[in-house]
């Protein structure tokens, strides 16, 4: 039985553009003209695509003009079998999602003409069968719309040298991507909801809408074990009730407050593991209730927000705008405002700034004039040795906000004597020896959360005291808690915003050569770094197992054996190096 099933497109492009083959997703089938086909301006191109399998051919192509790369040609097809050929076609801006219009296409009807949405070509079928030929018509026009880059922060990170020179970057994003884009959801905002200014049953009804929300499981898999996980608790609670209410009335009365207890605790266990047991079902109903919806958010390539409870849009550009409206989320703040006359200003002219410096002018001069007497730059010299520890001195008291006030009114003598400091080769090694990895990894979470506290316990001499147990409880606060959070997204989208930059020469120019030259130096700067290598080696790990996952879930499928394997062997590298 002959299985072929073949789609041929038979390309009129009546413009001046040529385009040439930029990429392709092919769900089943292969290409039976070559990928380097090119779409010549003013003639007739064909294109074609064969199956031998028994789900015919689906995919979609699609091709760049050759001059300034910023007008494309999409296609989706689709020829099963068993069911109606699909068709749709874009010129100009791409879809916003190119794989989903394979599901979203309309079938074809012979001998009838269909209009693209985007108005710059059309086409029609003139055979339908296991052998399907589609007329495509790209018209002329000197106004195709074009795709613009998004837009990059033009903020470079301190003190870092400038990559090599590359082609000036596009102009800002358009508003719209697409004419068939889907409206983006609100929900990238980074204001999070305030309470402090509701009254007491509003604060509680968000509450309640919060615990919800955050509890809501995102589909059957995620429904299931949230499920099993508050069954099994309640189970557990009930057994713990029931053994604390018998022991309870042995101690009170003796053999008949046992049996008292133990029959207290039966009632009152049954009741905690039946609504445990009842609470579990829910969760399993309530995930299997929205996998329709998770179905269509992996679909439509959104993300599942635990805290809100919803799929949501990632819009990178708007976000980066949010970020930077917010500004710096440096700890002290943007200024600081010491009194009219300061003690003294021994520490600020160690550092050579003024008094009312903001953290970020003083860490930045810390970091300078410390390199320059550095004992690896200045081995056996006791002067600059010397001068090096007066740096690290000065600049761990006017980093923290509280230490550099009392030393502006007191001066050197209201600072505590005695306490234990760092060594300063050390203590510069961990503050700046992997500044230069912060566009690709960004503040750790771990030392976000817990740079206070070692400033705190720095200041009490390594000792837990009530204060710095205080200053522990407020970052574990809910405030402190929403802050963190907001550091991390903050994090999150300045190491995105990098990586589409880094990847502009790439994606964008199809300069393969420029991206592989600015790869190749800036691996080797990075490795100049404390930890260079190894941190160089780890970031590499976790870009290739993470790639891996991302092109097996896209290409092969989410549920399929090689996505499985590769998510396995992201956990294992991370248990690995835990365990490490």
């Amino acid at each position: 039985m002959d299985m072929e099933n073949r789609v041929l497109l038979q390309i009129s492009n009546d413009s001046d553009k040529k385009f040439t083959y930029d990429g392709d997703y092919l769900r089943t089938g292969e290409w039976k003209t070559p990928r380097t086909q090119t779409i010549e301006p003013n003639m007739l191109t064909c294109i074609e695509f064969e199956s031998h399998q028994i789900k015919g051919v689906a995919g979609v192509a699609w091709f760049v003009d050759s001059e300034d790369k910023d007008i494309y040609v999409s296609m989706a097809f689709a020829n099963p079998r068993l069911q109606e050929p699909t068709f749709a076609c874009f010129v100009g801006i791409p879809p916003a999602d190119l794989k989903a219009e394979l599901d979203l296409a309309k079938p074809l009807v012979k001998g009838l003409q269909q209009l693209s949405p985007c108005s710059h070509c059309a086409w029609v079928a003139r055979q339908v069968g296991n052998f399907t030929a589609i007329e495509v018509s790209i018209f002329a026009s000197d106004h195709f719309p074009r795709f613009v880059a998004p837009a990059a922060s033009a903020a470079a990170p301190a003190e870092a040298p400038e990559a090599p020179a590359a082609p000036a970057a596009p102009a800002a994003r358009q508003a719209d991507l697409a004419p068939s884009a889907p409206p983006l959801s609100n929900v990238t905002d980074l204001a999070a909801t305030s309470t402090s200014s509701a009254g007491d049953d509003d604060q509680a009804a968000l509450k309640v809408t919060q615990f919800f929300n955050q509890t809501r499981p995102k589909d059957a898999a995620d429904g299931f074990w949230r499920g099993l996980s508050t069954a099994g608790g309640g189970v557990v609670a009930g057994l713990g009730s029931m053994v604390a209410s018998s022991v309870a009335g042995y101690q009170s009365e003796g053999g008949l407050g046992l049996l008292k207890g133990v029959g207290t605790g039966l009632v009152g266990g049954a009741v905690i593991a039946v609504t445990g047991t009842a609470c579990g079902a829910a969760q399993i109903g309530r995930g299997i209730a929205n996998t329709p919806e998770a179905f269509r958010g992996r679909r439509e390539q959104r993300v599942w927000d635990q805290e809100l409870g919803q799929w949501v849009d990632i819009n990178l550009v708007k976000l980066e705008e949010e970020v930077a409206a917010e500004g710096s989320d440096d700890e002290g703040g943007s200024g600081h405002s010491p009194s009219e006359s300061v003690k003294e200003t021994e520490y600020y002219d160690l550092l050579r700034v003024k008094p009312s410096a903001s953290p970020a002018e003083i860490k930045k001069a810390y970091y300078k004039e410390a390199r320059a007497c550095h004992p690896d730059k200045n081995p056996g010299d006791t002067e600059a040795n010397a001068k090096f520890q007066k740096l690290a001195d000065a600049y761990q008291v006017l980093s923290d906000p509280e230490s550099r006030k009392k030393y502006d009114r007191e001066g050197k003598a209201g600072i505590q004597e005695g306490n234990v400091k760092m060594d300063p080769s050390v203590f510069f090694s961990l503050l700046f020896g992997s500044e230069r990895f912060e566009p690709w990894i960004g503040e750790l979470h771990l030392a976000m959360q817990t740079g206070q506290l070692a400033k705190a316990m720095e200041k009490g001499g390594g000792e837990v005291s009530e204060e710095n147990m205080d200053l522990g409880e407020d970052i574990m606060s809910e405030n402190g808690q929403m802050a963190l959070k907001k550091r991390q997204l903050h994090r999150e989208v300045h190491c995105a915003v990098h990586l589409r930059e880094f990847l502009n020469d790439l994606v964008y120019r199809r300069d393969s050569q420029a991206f592989e030259q600015r790869a190749r130096w800036e691996a080797a700067e990075l490795a100049k770094c404390q930890f260079g290598p190894e941190l160089l080696a780890a970031l590499g790990e976790m870009y290739q197992l993470r790639s891996e996952i991302y092109l097996a879930d896209e290409l092969v499928g989410r549920f399929s054996l090689t996505k499985q394997m590769a998510a396995m062997k992201h956990s294992g590298a991370l248990a690995w190096k835990a365990a490490k």
